[in-house]
């Protein structure tokens, strides 16, 4: 795959997500809130200790039933470099999930991911209706709201289709579309024993046993210890598979070449980085 990589760039990108994630963890500890490292940043973490060498974001997974609070708190508390995008607090915000970001910073090119963990329905068949629906709103969601201007990685066609779904998915109020998500995050079950991301997009694989989020666990991420479910291996291989294997030179450089293209170097154009 022909293209530059920018690897003192990149490092610079991944350093500012982990002050966004520094900060998310200050404010967190200090109001007894929980929060857990999540997908590719629990990886990375887990593995390598450091952010994979092509990710520009990082996730997180937050208790469903204390969203409300840390939304409160995380407004009220965070420092004045920082923000928290939420849908009803934003108009221009296209995801369902809140997001932190860094005043001034488009959130597309700086961000973590708050995803919330709900409980999941006890029936295997309502599981798999669950995701899917959650995965629809989610998507009607995001092609309402979005500004495709800001994603290089989109082609002219996939900006073409993605207005026209975004002028069908208009026709839905908007209320209606957010309060129809709400409800149906509260369709599981506790007794079930599983915990369910309805923000991810791993469909099947976004169901995680409760019990790995009530043990006190922590991976390392860089010199930062950071809270992490327990065992995380566990939750890894339930949305990965193998893992613990490190991808080929090639699928690497497939995956610096776009972060370079698409986040580095218009970070670099706005001046964020040097």
């Amino acid at each position: 795959m022909s293209g530059a990589v920018d690897q003192a760039g990149l490092a610079q990108v991944q350093e500012l997500v982990l002050e966004l994630l520094e900060e998310l963890d200050r404010v967190c500890r200090a109001h007894g809130l929980r929060y857990h490292l999540a997908y590719g940043t629990l990886l990375g973490a887990v593995r390598e200790q450091r952010i994979i060498p092509w990710d520009v974001d990082a996730d997180v997974w937050v208790a469903g039933e204390e969203l409300p609070r840390l939304v409160e708190v995380l407004g009220a508390e965070l420092g004045p470099a920082y923000e928290l995008l939420t849908p009803q607090t934003h108009d221009d915000y296209e995801y369902l999930f809140p997001r932190l970001v860094r005043r001034g910073v488009h959130h597309v090119y700086l961000r973590v991911d708050l995803f919330p963990l709900d409980p999941a329905p006890r029936a295997r068949w309502a599981r798999w209706l669950y995701i899917r629906v959650a995965h629809l709103l989610g998507r009607m969601w995001f092609v309402r709201r979005a500004d495709t201007s800001v994603r290089r990685h989109y082609s002219t066609r996939k900006r073409g289709v993605a207005r026209l779904l975004g002028a069908v998915s208009r026709l839905v109020p908007e209320r209606l579309l957010l309060a129809a998500f709400q409800r149906w995050r509260r369709l599981g079950s506790a007794s079930s024993g599983l915990l369910v991301s309805s923000c991810g997009c791993y469909k099947d694989r976004e169901y995680v046993d409760r019990e790995s989020f009530l043990r006190p666990g922590t991976a390392r991420l860089g010199h930062r210890e950071l809270p992490a479910p327990e065992p995380a291996a566990d939750v890894l291989r339930g949305i990965y598979g193998r893992w613990e294997v490190p991808v080929s030179e090639d699928r690497q450089r497939a995956e610096l070449v776009p972060a370079t293209r698409d986040f580095v170097t218009p970070l670099r154009e706005q001046g964020v980085i040097a």
